[in-house]
């Protein structure tokens, strides 16, 4: 695993310390910068080749708070760039195009500490997700010739579960070095039917980011 060293780190650096000090440790804020993967869906609509499939860049911001030593509960946000690749539609004419897909996430998230103290949490739950599917630069070739279309979008709306493990190296009095892992799964489309480009329900994420008390 990518991360593997860092959680290493968290395990054998991190000094002793007490689950929480006082109240003012039980709120928190952390952003996360995470390369997500996307692969592609088995089958695909028959018409559009190759599927789906990538890497983009994505934000994860949350807020919560520690009800007890161990459990949190916190509020998530996940902005995702596009992911993008060449696409074609043939059918009786033929169409090349840039197909995307971009995920907005809002999640609701448990946090569990082991023992309180551990420096590996492991955060699972989920929410609502946002998605915008794309078509840019088409190109159409048919009897009538070879011309320009206008980019085309639609949004599906749908539910969403999350799971991973963060890693805590504190590196400040308020402040937490945090490299993380995720499992994205959305409930999207049935890729045969044409409306996801052939992208798959789930997604990976491995990245890093900084927590704040």
């Amino acid at each position: 695993m990518v991360l593997a060293p860092f959680f290493l780190s968290a395990a054998l650096l991190q000094p002793p310390r007490p689950a929480l000090e006082g109240p003012r440790r039980r709120g928190y804020v952390q952003g996360l910068v995470v390369a997500s993967y996307h692969p592609a869906a088995s089958e695909g609509y028959h018409r559009e080749s190759p599927n789906l499939r990538g890497t983009a860049a994505a934000v994860t911001v949350t807020a919560g708070g520690f009800l007890s030593r161990s459990i949190a509960l916190e509020g998530e946000f996940v902005y995702g760039r596009t992911v993008s690749a060449p696409q074609r539609f043939s059918y009786t004419f033929s169409e090349d195009y840039i197909a995307g897909s971009r995920d907005f996430l809002f999640n609701e998230l448990v946090r569990y500490r082991p023992r309180g103290r551990a420096p590996v949490e492991i955060v699972v739950g989920g929410g609502y997700a946002l998605t915008t599917v794309t078509a840019r630069s088409i190109v159409s070739r048919g009897f009538s010739g070879v011309f320009n279309l206008p980019d085309r979008s639609r949004r599906t709306h749908a539910p969403t579960l999350t799971a991973g493990l963060d890693g805590t190296v504190r590196i400040g009095p308020r402040l937490s070095f945090t490299p993380a892992v995720r499992f994205r799964w959305i409930r999207r489309p049935d890729a045969r039917t044409g409306e996801t480009h052939g992208i798959a329900r789930y997604a990976f994420q491995f990245g890093a980011g900084v927590r704040f008390w």
